[in-house]
């Protein structure tokens, strides 16, 4: 048996490490899409108000129809606005009002918590905007440990958007559990029902 070494140039092995980054660049770019997605069908819902059904259902297309062009960093201040609050928050908005108001949220124990959850949204769109408009220029494109640095922490970010898509993605879930219970029959009676 013969066997035959090969050994890669140093060129070789930088090209190499440069695909393999850009095909991390590529896998976290998507990610991104992903959770701009998640955020665009959980926006639309989270609090609609209205005089009665058909209202409600107007006023979740005009917010559908405004959230589609939005850009991530846009989606993620609305969904920090809109639906997360602490307990104590949850209990002052829930106050009654005219009409019918439905409203979908993420509710935390503490201000502590809900402020870690979002900063690591706003940190997820920092990392995803220098992603998009400045990775390439920041990189020495002729040094191997430029690209390898690059890749480790791409890798990070890969780790750390795929937790935040799981979590939006169980808050998806949830809300289409609730729409569901919206759509039973008594209940949706009782939204038609004229005030």
């Amino acid at each position: 048996m013969v066997r035959i070494a090969y050994e890669m140039t140093d060129k070789e092995i930088l090209e190499s490490e440069k695909l393999r980054t850009y095909e991390l660049v590529g896998r976290n770019v998507l990610l991104f899409q992903q959770m701009e997605g998640l955020l665009k069908s959980l926006l639309p819902a989270a609090s609609l108000e209205g005089r009665d059904a058909t209202g409600l259902t107007t006023k979740h297309q005009k917010k559908r129809a405004n959230i589609e062009g939005q850009t991530l960093g846009r989606l993620v201040n609305d969904f920090i606005d809109e639906l997360m609050v602490t307990e104590a928050e949850s209990a002052d908005k829930d106050r009654a009002t005219p009409g019918v108001a439905i409203s979908f949220r993420l509710v935390f124990k503490s201000e502590k918590e809900m402020k870690e959850r979002q900063q690591r949204l706003i940190d997820l769109v920092a990392d995803r905007n220098h992603l998009v408009h400045h990775f390439h220029s920041d990189l020495d494109h002729d040094n191997l440990e430029s690209w390898r640095s690059a890749r480790s922490s791409l890798k990070a970010l890969r780790s750390r958007t795929q937790n935040e898509i799981e979590a939006l993605r169980k808050l998806a879930q949830s809300r289409k559990t609730f729409s569901e219970a919206l759509s039973h029959p008594v209940v949706r009676s009782e939204l038609t029902r004229p005030r």
